[in-house]
């Protein structure tokens, strides 16, 4: 059995999650290993706000656990601008 995998011209996959410019930029947070209450108070929002970003952006991903998030998001190429 022959197993191809396909990308686009930016290398992410074709079926990947599309992320918002502001989901993108809290899960690159969450990738350097900040917490809720310092991601909001670097982007000027509320942790509530941080949290409700991040529940979507587990939804959209199908993530579990930020931890999770982040190894989907490194596979497929969700953080390259």
């Amino acid at each position: 059995m022959l197993l191809t995998s396909f990308s686009t011209s930016d290398g992410k996959s074709p079926d990947a999650p599309v992320l918002t410019d502001k989901q993108r930029d809290t899960l690159h947070a969450v990738t350097r290993g900040l917490a809720n209450e310092d991601i909001a108070l670097q982007r000027g929002i509320s942790p509530n706000s941080v949290k409700k970003q991040l529940e979507s952006i587990f939804a959209k991903l199908g993530a579990a656990s930020r931890a999770e998030a982040t190894t989907i998001a490194l596979r497929q190429h969700l953080l390259a601008t």
